[in-house]
């Protein structure tokens, strides 16, 4: 028994090395090029990174409002779209360069994917050949890589990391196993990456479960009671995220996406991207994918019912991505207030490719195990090694954007409110994409009455909003005349410097929250909300020092305990149980 369990040690310890090397190999030629091209969602993640790590380095440890980046504007993303997978990128770049610290963390999110995928396949299936393949594949889908390296869509990238984890968790809470525990897990964990992916899994779980009640009348009261019981597991674990937007978003005039259906594509584009198996499509499933729905039917036949229906579900989820599903009429019905806050269809690719793997990967260990060992291992590094090609063939469009492009390094903005423009981004210019307004996202989690017109649009269209540009541009309004000021940044500070001819009204241009504070000349003080969302001051005739800063409510941090201490109780009772399992097989033997 005693060498049974240090032979398992040694495997999965062999495993994981496996995965570091392949990682290494999945990486390594962006890690040496040391080159960023940034797109779409870029910028936005990247200014949240080097806000936190200016905190950091300025000895504040959690950020709350944006005073170095996003133009200064005091915007709260850190409050209402999760950061903690960011705080370990931002901890590389104490000892990396900028760029550097990038790949290295998109390498560990990678590799992390890669060990997710494995053990959760592994709790599901008891195959370490199977849960190999499952974990490469579903690591190098050209969706995830779309996400992560193309479009930069980071919050659904590290989403999509603990997506198995979720609906292992679910299998084992539906069929009462002894790993119930791992969907309340897996909840939380998508909670702390990225609140659409958590909405989408939530939506699915809701599905699935109701469909396996009603044909299992007899396990109702055993599947609410598992499912109860995650619920409050994954809400214990996340307090500390959940709580700010019940302070200060709910109801708080906060902007929030507009609920539609956006980017619908047919499926005959879906099929073709697919089949080019390409990075840079939000329509690419891969090829493996493809093949899988096309040939899957005839290798399930003798499959456990739970793969049949994982099957049945990732054809449903590619369906629903395409326009055989009539997106366009829902926008007329109840419906588009239930799926219109997902606003990209395709974000559920992540979850074809999820539940079509799983039957991929049941193909390939059903053909391996009947072959001997040597030739199963084999096999099995052949296998690897063209899906090692396959990835390599994904990512050559990602790769030649890089070394393609104009090679002029990024230049700082040479005026405010100016807008990214396409360039190479290296060690050296990396900073200099703070000082331009970002394509996407510049002002999400603005309140509302910033806006003159819809929300969340591209940095073109914010510009030619007034109240927008003022904001972005620096300008103080006084007395109801603009002038342009200049922020000063400290950790979740900014502060303007003001001199009045006579006492007057301030509006500054950094946008109020519920708890926004203003200090002003050394002394806290009230202030009201501009007509354009901004933070509103009686100031003095002479110098003044306006300080906008965010004081989260204690309940913030009574949240953060109960998370730390819902994690900590759960390691103590994992742990004991490893020791009590210990002392039983000594016992024994």
């Amino acid at each position: 028994m005693l060498n049974s369990k240090r032979n398992n040690i040694w495997i999965n310890l062999g495993i994981i090395l496996f995965f570091c090397l392949f990682t290494l190999l999945l990486t390594g030629i962006f890690i040496k090029k040391n080159l960023l091209y940034p797109s779409a969602d870029s910028v936005f993640h990247f200014s949240r990174v080097e806000e936190i790590y200016n905190n950091l380095k300025n000895g504040e440890g959690i950020t709350y409002i944006a005073s170095h980046t996003f133009n200064s504007t005091g915007v709260a993303s850190f409050l209402f779209y999760p950061t903690v997978f960011l705080y370990p990128w931002a901890l590389l770049k104490f000892v990396l360069a900028p760029v550097t610290a990038f790949y290295v963390w998109f390498s560990i999110m990678m590799l992390l994917t890669m060990i997710v995928a494995y053990y959760s396949m592994y709790i599901f299936s008891n195959n370490r050949y199977r849960s190999i393949l499952f974990s490469i594949m579903y690591v190098i889908a050209p969706y995830h890589l779309f996400l992560g390296i193309y479009n930069f869509t980071l919050g659904e990238f590290i989403a999509y990391t603990f997506i198995p984890i979720v609906f292992v968790g679910l299998h084992q809470a539906l069929t009462d196993g002894k790993y119930w525990y791992l969907l309340g897990i897996g909840w939380s964990l998508l909670i702390y990456s990225h609140i659409v992916s958590t909405y989408i899994a939530s939506l699915t779980i809701a599905i699935v479960s109701l469909i396996y009640m009603i044909t299992n009348i007899d396990k109702i009261k055993r599947v609410i009671i598992n499912l109860v019981k995650n619920g409050i597991l994954a809400l214990l674990l996340s307090m500390g995220i959940i709580i700010p937007f019940i302070t200060d978003y709910i109801n708080q005039g906060i902007s929030a996406p507009r609920k539609d259906f956006y980017f619908l594509e047919s499926f005959q584009e879906l099929f073709l991207s697919s089949i080019v198996n390409l990075a840079n499509d939000n329509k690419s499933l891969g090829i493996i994918v493809i093949a899988t729905v096309v040939i899957g039917w005839w290798f399930i036949k003798r499959a456990r019912t739970v793969e049949k229906i994982s099957y049945l579900l990732g054809i449903i989820f590619m369906l629903i991505t395409t326009t055989i599903v009539p997106w366009e009429m829902m926008r007329e019905t109840p419906l588009r207030n239930i799926l219109g806050v997902i606003q990209f269809p395709y974000r559920f690719n992540s979850y074809t490719i999820f539940f079509v793997l799983v039957v991929t990967s049941l193909i390939f260990s059903n053909l391996l195990q009947n072959m001997k060992k040597q030739v199963r291992v084999l096999t099995l590094a052949l296998v690897v090694f063209g899906l090692f090609v396959s990835y390599v063939g994904s990512i050559s469009n990602v790769y030649s954007r890089i070394i393609t492009a104009p090679q002029t390094s990024l230049s700082k903005a040479k005026q405010t409110a100016q807008i990214l423009p396409n360039a190479v981004v290296d060690n050296d210019s990396y900073k200099n994409m703070f000082s331009y307004v970002m394509t996407y996202g510049e002002a999400d989690y603005f309140p509302k009455a910033s806006f003159d017109g819809e929300m969340n649009a591209s940095a073109a269209i914010l510009l030619s909003y007034p109240k927008i540009n003022s904001i972005l541009s620096h300008k103080l309004i006084v007395n109801g005349k603009e002038r342009v000021g200049i922020p000063i940044s400290e950790p979740n500070r900014v502060i303007y410097k003001v001199k009045l001819k006579e006492k007057a009204v301030v509006d500054v241009p950094v946008v109020a929250y519920n708890h926004t504070q203003v200090i002003l000349n050394g002394k806290p003080s009230k202030h009201t909300v501009s007509s354009r969302g901004t933070v509103q001051v009686l100031a003095k005739k002479g110098n003044n020092q306006i300080e906008v800063t965010y004081r989260p409510s204690k309940l913030f941090f009574v949240g953060i305990a109960i998370s730390v201490l819902t994690w900590v109780a759960l390691l103590i009772i994992w742990m004991a149980k490893k020791l009590r399992d210990n002392n039983k097989q000594g016992w024994r033997n």
